[in-house]
Order: structure tokens, then sequence, then C-alpha cells
């Protein structure tokens, strides 16, 4: 087993940019879109601390075991994901969801993949594969479906 790799992200900054260094034509959407910005920030925040906690300690060992055996799946990532909401991340709020759309969605891709693409496929996938439903605008559908995730996520 390889052993694992720690990072003082602390001492570097550069890695860890701020929504506005990300995005700074943002600024112009901050005071017309206070609540959306910042909500997007906090979910930048939520999730980088979740790829760098979760995803990227336990990367090179899930690979490492997907190599010896093409059929494992790491159910215990997908748990822990589930404990900070990222099953029901773009789920409609409506339904008891977060309700991010697709700027959430790349920010929240975007910092799991830097970790590992392959789990962050995982959550990725997850949402892609609920959006059929949630397009279809059908909201006895929706709260059918996508309440039935927001449950089970929070362990009801």
């Amino acid at each position: 087993m390889t052993e694992q790799v720690q990072i003082p992200w602390e001492e570097f900054p550069e890695l860890s940019p701020t929504l506005e260094q990300m995005i700074p034509r943002i600024l112009l959407f901050k005071k017309s879109h206070k609540k959306l910005i910042e909500g997007l920030e906090e979910v930048l925040e939520r999730a980088r601390n979740f790829s760098r906690k979760k995803i990227w300690s336990r990367a090179l060992e899930i690979e490492e075991k997907v190599f010896q055996d093409p059929s494992y799946f790491d159910w215990e990532i997908v748990r822990e994901g589930a404990k900070e909401g990222w099953l029901s991340f773009a789920v409609p709020k409506e339904v008891g969801g977060q309700g991010y759309l697709v700027a959430g969605m790349s920010l929240v891709m975007e910092e799991m993949c830097s970790a590992c693409a392959g789990i962050a496929n995982i959550f990725g996938a997850h949402a892609l594969g609920f959006s059929a439903i949630a397009l279809s605008l059908d909201m006895e559908v929706i709260d059918r479906h996508l309440g039935k995730i927001v449950e089970e996520e929070k362990g009801k």
C-alpha cells in the first residue's frame, strides 16, 4: 500500500483561491445577488474542505484497490459525502435539497476533481442522473423521487 501524502495547504495559499480570484467578474453580481454569491462562496469552501479531508486522503488507496479489483466501489466515501450533503446538492430546495445549479455544481466538481476525478464523478454522475427528473418540472414526480434522496441522505 502506498504511503499517504500530507499537504500543508496553509503553506500554499495559491492552491486555495477565493471565488473572486477564480471568477473576477463575479464582483459585478455581488451587490445585486449578494445571497447567491455568498452561497457560492460557502459551497466552494465546503467542497474544498471535503475534497482535502476526505477525498485527497483516500484517493490513492481507493485507486490501488480498484486496480486490484475493478469491481471495487468505495461505499464509505459515498456515505461520508452523504453526511455532508453532496448527494442532495443539486436537488431543488422545494423538496428539501440544497438547490445548487450549474454555477454551484461547477465549483463543487472542480474542487472534488482537484483531489480525484474518479471520486468526484460519483457525486457528479449522481446529480446528472437525477437531473432528468428535475427537468421534467413535474413536482409530483420530483417530490416522489428526489425527496427520497434527501430523506435517505438525512437518515430519515
